[in-house]
């Protein structure tokens, strides 16, 4: 485990105000935790750990952006990290030593790209442990060595040497066209190359303090294949900043677990998470405690519901691009919601689904028990933050407490129900000051929308007739924002014929030396709105003295004036409001004033 002293020395280096999250509180350690309070997280291993930079640059080698995690009360924390798997074998003076082993001072053998091998202290080691039922996102590599198939357990941005004598990443490389280099200069082939969860221990070391400003001194033998340390892994590769080696250039470059890896490289078989050779053997060597992508089988029934349609999906998919699998930006805040949300629905089990491709959200019952998921795909797409999970997140729960309408087989609220209650209940049961939750909510419901432009118009529309589920996304908008304007359930998913504020009647009659004028609308009216006098405006002129709402007529308001019989009045009513919250069509109505009859 990492020194934490040393992990927030390292972190104030960028940020002098940065805090270990755990030093906190207990109301911290989740964030460098698992989800199971395991062990530490190491998430954003650029940004976090020895040269953090500041939120909103780049991490120094460009792969990522700095993403502090931010708490409710905004607070800013950082947590320890690491990148290469427990159990690596990195070669010494002295034999092969399992790289999480490594404390400052131990001697460990580096080159540059001339493969001259040579002791050198290690100044840089940290790590963390493993943690039982979390796995951290990671990529095998497996390669032919000596005639064997063997493979190491990186991060996506590790650095490898390639026997052409440049330097590449992991995600960029390409079995059946890259090689690496074993120790001792002799060309690997890259068989197969797969993304997954690592359930083990991470760790990296270093033979500076300083970013890599050459190859020197900093490839190290893993296994007996060439990689770089952790000093260089950060390092601007890409730019040219490195002496000794270059980057390995190429034309519209794209990364593994993508779709546009797989159409561009069509010589490999296996899918989206796995780029393999083909014809070769090499599932076999897959290290016992890595479970692909590919092996892991989404648990959603068909019953579920689903924030988008497949159709709506896949057309945000196309349009956004997310991330690949790999950038883990955005896990810190889905387990934050996560945490929040157990603690006012503790029933409900939350599930982040982080190798689905496709943005959704899910939720539904299984003998009685509640399920909410998220898929990864909708946590990658880039904009999409902490208030828009959170409304998504709120309209799950909101299709399993909602309440009616509901679904045909009466287990669920209908998509708009659903819209309505996230930002009518749910959200404001977790954000219980008023301010809070219009910094969420708000913004929320902003970024679904940002998420709906994208969608295809055709696939944006409703099904005529239908107000359960086949409303259209203008709908679900009305449906969220409804709760924040005082309005029920829309009509178009659900709710009641909501109608225009109008005026039926103002029927005058002397009280007195005073008139009283009697003014009805067409339906009940909001009592707080209908009884400012102000808002009352007879021409020719004439003073509103008062105005009171009618005890058992809700339609209904009394003004007290002086009006002259012989004269003809017209009223003009503004600002006053239904008790549904619907105003006037044209924000104001005017009608003309008549006597009550004495006949």
């Amino acid at each position: 485990m990492a020194d934490p002293n040393e992990c927030l020395k390292n972190a104030q280096k960028s940020d002098p105000k940065a805090q270990l999250c755990n030093s906190l509180g207990s109301d911290w350690n989740w964030i460098c935790q698992t989800p199971t309070q395991e062990t530490a997280t190491y998430q954003f291993c650029h940004c976090q750990g020895q040269w953090a930079v500041p939120p909103g640059q780049t991490c120094p080698n460009g792969a990522s952006t700095a993403q502090p995690v931010y708490y409710d009360k905004y607070k800013v924390c950082y947590c320890c990290c690491s990148c290469m798997a427990w159990g690596t074998k990195i070669a010494t003076p002295d034999g092969d030593k399992e790289v999480q082993t490594f404390v400052v001072g131990d001697a460990v053998l580096a080159a540059g790209s001339d493969l001259k091998w040579r002791p050198y202290a290690v100044e840089w080691s940290d790590g963390v442990p493993p943690g039982q039922n979390y796995g951290k996102p990671m990529m095998t590599v497996y390669f032919q060595l000596d005639g064997k198939i063997g493979s190491l357990i990186v991060t996506s941005d590790q650095v490898f040497l390639l026997s052409n004598g440049l330097l590449s990443r992991t995600e960029l490389l390409v079995p059946g066209k890259d090689q690496l280099v074993s120790a001792t200069g002799v060309a690997v082939p890259i068989i197969s190359i797969e993304g997954g969860y690592f359930y083990g221990g991470v760790h990296h070391i270093a033979t500076s303090e300083t970013v890599a400003t050459s190859a020197d001194g900093h490839l190290l033998n893993a296994r007996g294949i060439v990689v770089g340390d952790w000093a260089l892994q950060i390092a601007d590769i890409e730019s040219g900043k490195v002496g000794g080696a270059k980057f390995a250039t190429m034309a519209e470059p794209v990364t593994l677990n993508t779709e546009a890896y797989v159409a561009k490289h069509k010589h490999l078989v296996g899918g989206i998470y796995t780029h393999a050779v083909k014809g070769t053997d090499w599932e076999h060597a897959r290290p016992a405690n890595f479970v692909p992508y590919s092996k892991v089988a989404s648990e959603v029934p068909a019953e579920a519901r689903r924030f988008f349609t497949k159709a709506q999906a896949e057309d945000i998919y196309n349009k956004l691009h997310p991330a690949p699998p790999q950038n883990t930006a955005g896990q810190d805040i889905v387990y934050n919601l996560f945490s929040t949300f157990q603690g006012f629905y503790p029933d409900v089990h939350f599930k982040l689904e982080w190798s689905e491709l496709l943005p959704n959200a899910f939720s539904w019952f299984t003998l009685d028990v509640p399920f909410v998921t998220v898929n990864g795909g909708l946590v990658r797409i880039p904009g999409v933050g902490f208030n828009t999970l959170a409304v998504i997140i709120a309209h799950e729960i909101g299709h399993l407490y909602g309440g009616p309408p509901l679904t045909g087989n009466g287990k669920y609220s209908c998509e708009g129900q659903a819209d309505y209650s996230a930002l009518k209940a749910v959200l404001p049961r977790l954000f219980l000051e008023p301010a809070r939750f219009l910094e969420v909510g708000p913004s929320g419901i902003e970024g679904v929308e940002a998420l709906f432009n994208a969608i295809n118009p055709e696939n944006r529309k409703g099904i005529p007739g239908q107000t359960c589920d086949g409303i259209s996304t203008e709908c679900r908008s009305d449906c969220m924002w409804s709760p924040l304007t005082a309005r029920g359930l829309p009509e178009c998913a659900g709710g009641r014929k909501i109608l225009d504020l109008e005026l039926e009647s103002a029927v005058a009659e002397p009280v007195g030396e005073l008139t009283t004028v009697m003014v009805t609308f067409n339906q009940a009216v909001n009592r707080s709105s209908s009884t400012h006098p102000s808002y009352y405006t007879f021409t020719p002129a004439a003073e509103v003295t008062g105005a009171k709402s009618v005890a058992q007529q809700p339609d209904r308001v009394v003004l007290t004036t002086i009006l002259d019989p012989q004269t003809t009045y017209t009223l003009t009513v503004t600002n006053v409001i239904s008790a549904d919250g619907v105003s006037f069509k044209d924000d104001s109505a005017t009608i003309a004033v008549v006597w009550k009859s004495t006949t």
